[in-house]
C-alpha cells in the first residue's frame, strides 16, 4: 500500500483524524484481525491530545483491546503517516508502570485517568491489551 492510497483512506474516513475518537473495540474477535486488516486498511483512532506526542516521536506505541493492524502496515494520524513495527500481549498493570512514556504520559497515574474515561468499567490491572508499537514513517 503507498502513501497515496493511505491518503484516500484518511479522505474517507476524515472523522478519525479529526476529532476526539474513542477507541471502539469488541469483546468477540478481540485476538483476530478484522476485515478492515485483512483488506490492508489500518484505521487507529487517537485523541487530539496525542497529536504533539506522536510528532515529536515521544509517544510510539498505543494499547488497545483487539489488534487494530498487523507488524509493517500503515496508518495516518494528524496527516502522518506511521507504521506498526511491532505488536505485543501486555497485562493493563504493566503497561501503566512500564510503558507510559512510550505512551507519551508522564506517570502511570496519568496513563490509569486517561484509560479509565476511555474504558469505564473496563480498567482491572489484570485485563490484557494489545500494545501497538510504531514509528513515523520518514521521520527526519
Amino acid at each position: 500500500m503507498t502513501q497515496t492510497d493511505l491518503m484516500k483512506i484518511a479522505r474517507k474516513y476524515p472523522k478519525f483524524q479529526e476529532q476526539n475518537s474513542l477507541d471502539i473495540y469488541s469483546r468477540e474477535g478481540d485476538l483476530e484481525p478484522d476485515d478492515r486488516m485483512k483488506e490492508g486498511k489500518v484505521i487507529l483512532p487517537f485523541q487530539n491530545r496525542f497529536r504533539d506526542p506522536m510528532l515529536s516521536g515521544q509517544k510510539i506505541c498505543t494499547s488497545r483491546f483487539r489488534k487494530y493492524g498487523l507488524p509493517g502496515q500503515e496508518f495516518i494520524a494528524f496527516g502522518h503517516v506511521f507504521k506498526i513495527r511491532k505488536l505485543e500481549r501486555w497485562a493493563l498493570g504493566d503497561v501503566a508502570l512500564q510503558l507510559f512514556r512510550q505512551e507519551g504520559l508522564s506517570s502511570p497515574s496519568e496513563f490509569r485517568e486517561i484509560w479509565r474515561t476511555i474504558h469505564p468499567g473496563r480498567n482491572h490491572p489484570s485485563l490484557f491489551v494489545w500494545v501497538h508499537f510504531f514509528e513515523e514513517v520518514d521521520r527526519q
